[in-house]
């Protein structure tokens, strides 16, 4: 059983927002989480964000979980991944972890158990795009403090959005076109409302 889920959406940002943000004027937004009182993503609200990723990924997509700053050794990282069957289809590039989630149990493995600042999700048709953005930002200058920004830059170019967990909040955000957002995401959520009980 999966978590309920609330939401919050702007499709596009207020401009004060954006600017508080650091993300191009027009970007929209979403925010899942649970609406259960929770400070991690736990089975069951992991369950629910696994469906909504692998929903938003369009036919032939598939959702790339790339991991910064671990909070893990890269020997514990690899046990976690290898006992979740992931070992095999993870790989490193400039040093960071990108890890296909073609699955449920891949997506809630990623997001349960390997521990890290940002787990980011980008959605491609193959690996060689993801391996691409990744070189790409590792040889740009990353800013903290505006990593939406320069990632929304990167990925907006090449995927239309992108998500994300951050550690210690229990919930997934959502930056990109407002044709990824309504496209994509929106129309998941108008369609898992229409199925309620």
């Amino acid at each position: 059983m999966h978590d309920s889920l609330a939401f919050q959406l702007a499709v596009p940002m207020a401009p004060d927002m954006a600017r508080q943000r650091q993300v191009p004027p027009g970007t929209s937004y979403l925010l899942l989480s649970s609406l259960a009182d929770k400070h991690r993503i736990d089975e069951p609200l992991a369950e629910a964000l696994a469906d909504a990723l692998l929903q938003w990924a369009r036919p032939g997509e598939t959702p790339f979980a790339w991991l910064w700053v671990p909070y893990m050794s890269d020997r514990k990282l690899r046990r976690v991944l290898e006992q979740g069957g992931l070992l095999d289809a993870a790989f490193v590039e400039h040093g960071d972890w990108v890890i296909p989630c073609s699955s449920r149990a891949a997506v809630k493995t990623v997001l349960t158990t390997c521990r890290c600042e940002i787990t980011g999700f980008v959605f491609c048709d193959g690996p060689e795009r993801v391996r691409e953005t990744v070189v790409f930002a590792n040889e740009s200058k990353w800013n903290y403090e505006s990593f939406e920004s320069n990632l929304l830059n990167l990925c907006g170019r090449v995927h239309g959005g992108f998500a994300f967990a951050a550690s210690g909040h229990a919930s997934l955000e959502v930056l990109g076109s407002p044709d990824f957002i309504v496209e994509r995401c929106l129309r998941w959520i108008a369609q898992r409302w229409l199925e309620a009980p």
